[in-house]
């Protein structure tokens, strides 16, 4: 979180910023169109490489027993949603 806004700086507006690069020139177009693509692509690749590290490192504690099928998720959210809509009322 500390490195997030000093990383997008230094990635946004590659067509600007580095104009004699060899990979912006190569991505010119797309670059220039997209000045804020390459933060944003490396931010979803750390998200995506977050959720993995937890996926295969972190150990569920929650008892078989317990567990609810992931099935249910849509319906558990519409519910939440439905109540929280009511709230504001």
């Amino acid at each position: 979180f500390l490195l997030s806004p000093a990383l997008g700086g230094w990635l946004a507006e590659p067509a600007r910023q580095y104009p004699e690069s060899p990979i912006v020139r190569k991505f010119l177009p797309l670059l220039t169109r997209f000045p804020f693509l390459p933060p944003n692509l490396v931010g979803a690749f750390l998200c995506a490489l977050a959720a993995w590290s937890v996926d295969v490192f972190v150990e569920e504690t929650l008892p078989d027993e317990q567990r609810r099928d992931a099935r249910e998720i849509p319906n558990d959210v519409a519910v939440y949603i439905a109540i929280k809509c009511r709230s504001f009322r």
